[in-house]
């Protein structure tokens, strides 16, 4: 059986290509979480080192070590105040004589949104 395939060499060569073509894509896609780690942690390793520098050389200049490590944009605290006005008006006008007259309803509605957000600290948030 294995004589049978030794004249089609191209074709097997064609097909192992194939094969191994689909082995590497799978095993860059597998590898893909493990690079963007370590991207993601030799950035934040920077990241600290910069933050820790500036904080050792700042000090207690501005009444505080208030140099934060990181802004989270999910550490804010936000107020809403929503007023919300209805007024509705209906009217008969008059038409021709022959006609009882025209119905006319409007509405109006108007809302009033006042929203004031402000980032805190992680310590501080709710």
């Amino acid at each position: 059986m294995l004589r049978r395939f030794e004249n089609e060499k191209a074709q097997m060569v064609a097909g192992e290509y194939v094969l191994v073509f689909f082995v590497v894509v799978a095993m860059l896609s597998g590898m893909t979480m493990y690079f963007r780690r370590a991207v993601q942690a030799k950035i934040r390793d920077a990241h600290s080192s910069i933050i820790t520098t500036v904080r050792n050389r700042v000090g207690n200049i501005y009444g505080g070590n208030d140099v934060f490590v990181q802004y989270e944009p999910y550490y804010r605290n936000s107020v809403t105040d929503t007023t919300t006005l209805f007024a509705d008006t209906t009217a008969v006008l008059p038409s021709l004589p022959l006609s009882s007259g025209i119905f006319r309803k409007d509405y109006n509605q108007t809302t009033f949104s006042n929203s004031v957000s402000f980032t805190v600290p992680a310590i501080n948030a709710d």
